[in-house]
């Protein structure tokens, strides 16, 4: 008797599980799946019965949100009935945004029947982007001959899909990079973006003016696929000079108060581009010439410069001489420092005193005997 009333137990449980009307929307074919952004999407499906009674006034609402939008649907049925067990087709028309990014999306649908009864079904829609990998960076970057320099990039994914195994590979022969010319990044989603720092050696024969550094850029999207790409980065190099200072003469470092000191020498441009504003001078407590102005000098290009110097004392007198010149790299500085030992001339002091004497005693006796006549 124990055993029976189990057994009716159990079939009166699963009676109330299975009596009554029960609408469901199973998903029968996505097409194409997945889907790229942009393209069209055709959703077949089935609107069941599970139940087992009849079910009425079904309404089917789909909620047609973004990334999708709704084009048509052979399924226009409104407050039908479907029997116990039985199933409608529908085909739905669908489109996804041009800018979706990869991504699994809803499309949810609203139920109702039997006049209260209400449900939602969802179906899951997959859509993998493709990725656009891009370059950005300092329009303006300036260089200059021979010199290394390090450029920041930016490599921004501006795709709807994700990139992976990023290669840039440099195809300068002008500009060497440091290091392996193939950078490599693992990852960038998109929408996304990732900074490197890339150190090149510039050719030491480049002229000044507008360069470009090509790159080549290779990556996969997320089905394999192998993308190429090309892109150029604009390099300005610009002029740089170098001065020297040749040829440095001082007419006796050791010298006396009635001598001039005599500075001469030679600037020269030993760089590539020209010198402007070429100015020499000294600074010292010595008195007399002490400027020199040259104006430019272009490259492989000198000119001479002289100072006459004079000291009414005795003494070490040091002297620095001073070079300044402006090229595209800025203003720049030359410097040489010495030193000239002024002393006091006995002998030829005491011959020009005796011979201001005798002139002294010339203009007396002179004036003396005008006088006596």
């Amino acid at each position: 008797m124990i055993f029976i009333l189990m057994i009716f137990s159990i079939n009166s449980s699963f009676a109330l599980d299975t009596i009554g009307p029960n609408i469901q929307i199973v998903k029968n074919e996505i097409t194409p799946e997945p889907v790229e952004p942009g393209n069209d999407i055709t959703l077949k499906v089935m609107i069941t019965n599970s139940g087992d009674e009849l079910a009425e006034n079904i309404n089917i609402n789909p909620q047609i949100t973004s990334p999708f939008y709704f084009k048509k649907s052979d399924f226009n049925k409104q407050d039908f009935a479907i029997c116990g067990g039985c199933s409608y087709d529908a085909t739905y028309y669908l489109s996804v945004n041009s800018d979706t990014i990869s991504g699994t999306y809803p499309l949810i649908f609203n139920i109702e029947y039997e006049d209260g009864l209400t449900k939602e079904e969802t179906i899951l829609i997959k859509v993998i982007g493709v990725p656009d990998i891009v370059i950005d960076y300092n329009k303006e970057e300036i260089q200059y001959p021979d010199e290394n320099f390090e450029i920041k990039l930016s490599i921004d994914n501006i795709g709807t899909g994700n990139a992976r195994n990023i290669k840039l590979n440099s195809l300068s022969e002008d500009f060497l990079l440091i290091g392996t010319q193939t950078k490599v990044i693992n990852e960038i989603n998109a929408d996304n973006q990732k900074e490197i720092k890339l150190t090149f050696q510039s050719n030491s024969n480049l002229n000044s003016g507008l360069y470009k550094i090509p790159f080549e850029i290779t990556y996969l999207d997320e089905l394999g696929n192998e993308l190429t790409k090309e892109y150029s980065v604009s390099i300005n190099i610009k002029d740089t000079s170098s001065l020297v200072l040749q040829n440095l003469k001082v007419e006796n470092y050791q010298t006396n108060i009635f001598d001039e000191i005599i500075i001469t020498g030679i600037v020269e441009n030993n760089g590539e581009g020209k010198a402007e504003n070429v100015y020499a001078y000294i600074e010292t407590n010595l008195e007399g010439y002490d400027k020199s102005f040259i104006g430019s000098l272009k490259a492989d290009e000198d000119s001479p410069i002289q100072f006459k110097l004079k000291s009414t004392s005795s003494g070490d007198f040091p002297i620095k001489l001073i070079i300044t010149y402006e090229d595209d790299k800025g203003v720049h500085t030359l410097e040489e420092t010495f030193e000239v030992k002024v002393t006091k001339p006995t002998s030829r002091l005491y011959t020009i005193i005796g011979i201001v004497l005798l002139f002294g005693v010339f203009i007396i006796a002179r004036h003396y005997m005008k006088r006596k006549k």
